[in-house]
């Protein structure tokens, strides 16, 4: 897990980079022309059911006002990711949702990346937990 966590971090810390880059020519550019669309939100971190790591494959979903704003995802190695389109709903709050269970809402804000570790009692899927969880982990 170690491994896939140090991956993980790398990634994100690229898009990280990335993004700056992006921010910091677009501030010392002057003012971006209009229909320039707004930078994506990143929000990443481990998801837990109790103690337990949540499985690979489970679709992660990002949403502004119940419309899908971004690219679907995979969890993997206990990790989820969220990617939210900079231009997209007409509210700030995003709601992430993991097989179908809302696992977080968050302030939308352009050029973000957030590390947000998720826990969540097996009771607030109000799915079997087996779902989520493999057996024997």
């Amino acid at each position: 897990m170690e491994g896939k966590g140090l991956i993980i971090v790398t990634a994100v810390a690229m898009v990280a980079l990335g993004l700056f880059v992006v921010s910091t020519i677009a501030q010392n550019a002057g003012s971006a022309p209009s229909g320039v669309p707004a930078l994506p939100y990143v929000q990443w971190g481990e998801l837990r059911v109790g103690s337990q790591l949540v499985k690979d494959g489970l679709v992660v979903e990002a949403f502004i006002t119940g419309v899908p704003c971004g690219q679907p995802s995979t969890t993997k190695g206990g990790a989820y990711l969220a990617v939210v389109k900079g231009n997209c709903g007409s509210s700030s709050e995003v709601s992430i949702s993991v097989n179908g269970v809302q696992i977080d809402k968050s302030a939308w804000s352009s050029g973000s990346v957030i590390k947000e570790d998720i826990t969540l009692r097996p009771q607030d899927l109000k799915k079997d937990i087996r779902e989520f969880v493999a057996e024997g982990r």
